[in-house]
C-alpha cells in the first residue's frame, strides 16, 4: 500500500496515522457503521464478513493479512460500511480518518496521489476476485 511513497511522505502519513490494537475476534467495525476512516494492516490477519439477507448468518468474503489497506471506501464515499472486519488473530493496525486525509490532500497532494494510485489497483484486485466469484455462483 505504501508503494512508491518516499521515506518522509511515509512518516508524514505515519504522522496522521491513529494505532490501533485488536485481539482475537474483536470486531474493528461492522456491516452499516458509520464510515469515517481507513485501515492499514501492519501485522496481523483479518476476517471480512458480509450479512447474508433474510438470515441471522454471514459470509467470509476475504482475510486481509499484513500490509491491506481496509475501509478505504469511508474516505472516498463516506457511505456506511459494506461490510464487517473481525481479527481472526491479535493485530496491529493503522487508522486515518477523513479530517487528516481531507488535510493531507490540500497540503501534499503528491502523497494522496500515490496513496490512491495504490488504492486504485488494489480496488481493482478485489473487483477482479468479486467477478470470479459471482462467476463461480452462477454455474
Amino acid at each position: 500500500m505504501l508503494s512508491g511513497l518516499t521515506r518522509p511522505q511515509i512518516m508524514q502519513l505515519g504522522a496522521c496515522a491513529k494505532r490501533h490494537v485488536y485481539r482475537a475476534k474483536d470486531v474493528v467495525f461492522a456491516q452499516g457503521d458509520k464510515a469515517n476512516c481507513a485501515y492499514f494492516l501492519v501485522r496481523g490477519r483479518m476476517n471480512v464478513e458480509i450479512d447474508i439477507p433474510g438470515t441471522s448468518r454471514t459470509k467470509r468474503v476475504s482475510t486481509l493479512t499484513d500490509g491491506t489497506i481496509f475501509g478505504e471506501m469511508g474516505l472516498i464515499d463516506g457511505a456506511p460500511r459494506s461490510a464487517s472486519v473481525t481479527a481472526s488473530r491479535d493485530c496491529i493496525c493503522y487508522s486515518i480518518d477523513v479530517e487528516n486525509y481531507a488535510r493531507l490532500q490540500t497540503q501534499s497532494p503528491d502523497l494522496v496521489v500515490k496513496l490512491m494510485g495504490n488504492v486504485s489497483r488494489q480496488f481493482s484486485s478485489r473487483l477482479r476476485v468479486a467477478n470470479i466469484m459471482i462467476a463461480e455462483l452462477d454455474q
